[in-house]
């Protein structure tokens, strides 16, 4: 859990899940209402999943851009396989494309098996 995260209610539930699928999170609103010029040009509130439609351009940006979770609060099982996996892929791929460190880093690391 991030810092600037607030709990507001009981989450006993979170350490509750199922272990299959072994990540869960939920979904980034790409957004950037401050408007923040580092962001990706797609972060704009109509393109947030929770505020859904098409996109400025026509094309359904939940399919391309909508499988990105918060890495501010996350549940997952580590084990020593996927920790061998995770140091594997820092080792090998291009981090400098990554503008939000770990949350980018962990949505590719898990792009196909997370859990909303």
């Amino acid at each position: 859990m991030d810092a600037d995260m607030i709990v507001l209610h009981n989450m006993d539930e979170l350490f509750e899940l199922d272990q299959n699928p072994n990540f869960a999170a939920v979904q980034t609103c790409i957004s950037n209402p401050a408007k923040t010029s580092s962001y990706p040009k797609y972060w704009k509130p109509e393109n947030c999943p929770y505020t859904h439609g098409e996109n400025s351009d026509g094309h359904d940006l939940v399919y391309e851009h909508g499988r990105l979770f918060n890495s501010g609060l996350f549940v997952f099982h580590p084990n020593l396989v996927v920790f061998e996996q995770m140091i594997a892929a820092l080792n090998t791929w291009d981090l400098t494309d990554f503008i939000f460190a770990d949350q980018d880093f962990l949505n590719q690391f898990y792009r196909s098996s997370w859990k909303r």
